[in-house]
């Protein structure tokens, strides 16, 4: 059969040791990257017409073995499904009428509870204006933290999915075009953490390029696809792990000296500006004020984005007629609704906006002591 062949740009959420699990001959980062042929080869072709053997042939079994091993494919019979969450151009305007949409009444109800988020956001005296500690504390811990685990307790959506390999992750793909790009890159819903101990460097933002925080840094450095933008970073990192690097910024936090390189390694990824911190700090004592931020939004938010997902379950888009885990396409849904919201709450001046770094995308820092 002939056809064009669509590119395809995937994302991971895992459960997994990074550096344990780096070399798994089966962690997804060892073949996303090159799933493109594949699923393309599947969605050129009816549901429920594409035969083991046609794929077998096409690109060997050992390979397709491999896929449905890794939860990429499924196979009923004879017959080979997708078994993992894939979006096409052709689902953008279902995605945007029902995801899109909602997203405007769910930032009503948050910019509806304006005095009390401000007033706790205020609370928090780390020279830095409620505006900015929200973006940090509401877009990116409770809607992209507090919520999922509340949606995960009321078996909404799947935090990931156990898979014969032993590893835990789920893994979605969609098809590279600017209808679906404004979903998959370009919303406030991507979070990067990088922890040892008890500090976190972390990066709030869009996923439109790449990123030159902490957290992307070790996962290319693990993987030997260091780009030449980190070329400065890596000069700076030099015999330096990331413990060198929470190690420091707790001591600087903390108005005390650290290490003169894991200093000046911090100043490269943005952290730290003439030897301080130059991000919002979040101390141990302000975890009373991020919970009473994620108890507000939770009673808030909690019913609506329910009966959002219950919609759900009759839209015609291409995770559901491959009959992939619905909980599992929730879980990547809800990041559009909730980045959807993000975005309408920095347009509305409700939370501050993320610095946008050429080749980078939109994002924020922040230093989080626990």
């Amino acid at each position: 059969m002939i056809y064009k062949e669509k590119q395809f740009s995937c994302y991971l959420y895992d459960q997994m040791d990074q550096e344990n699990e780096a070399l798994h001959p089966d962690n997804p980062r060892n073949f996303m990257d090159s799933l493109s042929p594949l699923i393309s080869a599947m969605v050129s072709r009816e549901v429920g017409t594409v035969l083991y053997e046609d794929l077998a042939g096409q690109f060997g079994s050992e390979y397709i073995d491999r896929m449905i091993r890794c939860g990429v494919l499924r196979r009923e019979g004879q017959r080979v499904y997708l078994d993992t969450p894939v979006f096409l151009e052709s689902d953008a305007s279902v995605l945007a009428d029902h995801f899109a949409s909602a997203a405007g009444k769910i930032t009503d109800l948050i910019m509806s509870c304006r005095q009390p988020l401000y007033e706790l956001a205020g609370k928090i005296n780390n020279g830095f204006s409620p505006e900015r500690n929200l973006y940090h504390l509401l877009c990116g811990w409770s809607m992209d933290g507090a919520m999922i685990d509340r949606l995960i307790q009321e078996d909404i959506i799947s935090e990931g999915r156990p898979h014969p390999t032993g590893l835990d992750y789920l893994l979605i793909l969609y098809e590279k075009s600017p209808a679906l790009d404004a979903f998959s890159d370009r919303l406030l819903c991507s979070f990067n953490r990088c922890v040892q101990e008890d500090c976190a460097l972390e990066s709030f933002g869009d996923a439109d390029g790449n990123r030159l925080d902490c957290f992307r840094y070790f996962r290319l450095k693990e993987q030997g696809k260091l780009t030449p933008a980190f070329d400065s970073i890596h000069e700076a990192m030099k015999g330096l792990s990331a413990a060198d690097l929470t190690r420091a910024a707790r001591s600087l936090a903390s108005g005390q000296e650290a290490d003169i390189r894991a200093v000046r390694a911090l100043e490269a990824f943005g952290y730290v500006r003439n030897g301080k911190p130059c991000v919002p700090v979040f101390m141990p004592e302000h975890d009373v004020v991020f919970y009473a931020i994620e108890e507000l939004i939770e009673k808030v938010l909690l019913k609506p984005v329910a009966n959002v997902f219950e919609g759900m379950r009759d839209l015609r888009i291409t995770p559901s007629l491959h009959r992939v885990p619905l909980k599992e396409t929730a879980n990547e849904c809800w990041h559009i609704l909730f980045g959807s919201t993000n975005e309408a709450l920095v347009n509305n001046g409700f939370v501050s906006p993320p610095e946008a770094c050429a080749g980078e995308g939109r994002y924020l820092r922040c230093i989080v002591l626990s």
